[in-house]
């Protein structure tokens, strides 16, 4: 007589259905766009973390900078002196008066500004001045004739 048979399991290669290799592409194809998905994740929170810590070291180091040094960079208002007698003008500024910076004058600088009226009424004071001038010169030519050209004229 036979003896009973003992089962075990093992593994061993076992050729797929195509149903079977069809689903297992379908996970394979899941399991690809959801890496890509994640990886595409961890850039950007890499970028953001990147951001977000560049963001602390500037402000780390700013404020570093205050203590260290007691002072910040503000805007503050100047005024321009100029000084023709040396040819420079001088930056000071408005809240403590110190002078912060020297310049030499530039020529557009050291050319003196002149009043100029308004450009039809000086061409109109200019005509109105030829003519009198040529009503003057007139007057004097009248004035130097002789008397015999006189009375040919007459």
């Amino acid at each position: 007589m036979k003896e009973p048979q003992e089962t075990i399991t093992r593994d061993f290669p076992v050729e797929l259905t195509q149903a079977e290799v069809m689903e297992a592409a379908r996970a394979l194809a899941r399991i690809g766009t959801s890496l890509s998905e994640l990886e595409a994740e961890k850039k950007t929170a890499m970028s953001r973390f990147k951001f977000s810590k560049s963001e602390l070291e500037t402000q780390r180091s700013e404020l570093s900078k205050k203590v260290e040094t007691g002072k910040e960079l503000r805007e503050v208002d100047c005024y321009w002196s100029f000084d023709y007698s040396h040819q420079c003008k001088r930056l000071f500024r408005n809240d403590t008066g110190d002078e912060v910076e020297v310049r030499s004058l530039t020529a557009d600088e050291l050319q003196m500004e002149l009043e100029v009226e308004d450009e039809d009424e000086s061409f109109a004071a200019a005509e109105e001045e030829e003519e009198e001038e040529e009503k003057e010169e007139v007057v004097e030519k009248k004035s130097k004739r002789t008397p015999r050209k006189k009375a040919k004229e007459e």
